[in-house]
């Protein structure tokens, strides 16, 4: 003879997988803060070697900066699309990557620039 649940039982089991699947998402989003935070720790410590030491960088330590800010901003655009997925709002994310493409410029302007200077 089967069990049958009842409406009370259902609706605690629907609940408790409701509790559940919030726990993970916040889990999963605070991953993503985490994961976020040291993006932005890693810029703005590459930020300051730009801007502190500018006129004493060579063109292999540009292009090492260069090469950083790269690999930051693939990694915010990774955790940009895992926000979207969740429907969180990534506007941290999105003010970090405006930062992240602007030293970009900076950080190639100044490549150009040394290398017309050398030459």
């Amino acid at each position: 003879m089967m069990y049958q649940q009842t409406n009370e039982e259902l609706e605690a089991n629907r609940h408790r997988q409701l509790i559940i699947e919030q726990w993970q998402k916040a889990d999963a989003q605070d991953k993503l803060n985490k994961a976020l935070y040291s993006v932005y720790l890693s810029i703005d410590w590459h930020k300051n070697i730009l801007l502190t030491i500018n006129t004493t960088l060579k063109i292999e330590s540009l292009r090492s900066l260069l090469n950083a800010f790269k690999k930051h901003k693939a990694e915010l655009e990774s955790i940009k699309e895992k926000f979207k997925t969740m429907n969180v709002n990534s506007l941290r994310c999105n003010k970090l990557l405006l930062e992240t493409n602007n030293l970009l410029d900076i950080t190639f302007k100044r490549i150009n620039d040394e290398q017309k200077r050398t030459t």
